[in-house]
């Protein structure tokens, strides 16, 4: 995760990103405690968050794989090479 932020604020300015660790839980009670009054300013969700946590493996489904055979590289839809 940490790459992929640090590669989509290379493609957006010239600044290094800086990086600041919070504990798991504190931003998820966070999350979850501002997502019924503010969540369209959210830039994530807890379920969001919880996603990223957890490890997982997406499989397409058949109908997906016989139309995009490949999927696009994090550095190609950045417009890196």
């Amino acid at each position: 995760m940490r790459r992929l932020l640090i590669d989509i604020r290379r493609t957006r300015t010239e600044d290094k990103a800086r990086f600041l660790r919070l504990p798991l839980h504190l931003v998820r009670s966070i999350l979850m405690a501002a997502e019924p009054v503010a969540l369209r300013f959210l830039p994530l969700t807890a379920g969001q968050l919880a996603s990223f946590v957890n490890d997982a493996k997406i499989v397409p489904s058949q109908f997906v794989s016989e139309r995009h055979p490949r999927m696009k590289s994090i550095q190609s839809m950045l417009g890196e090479k």
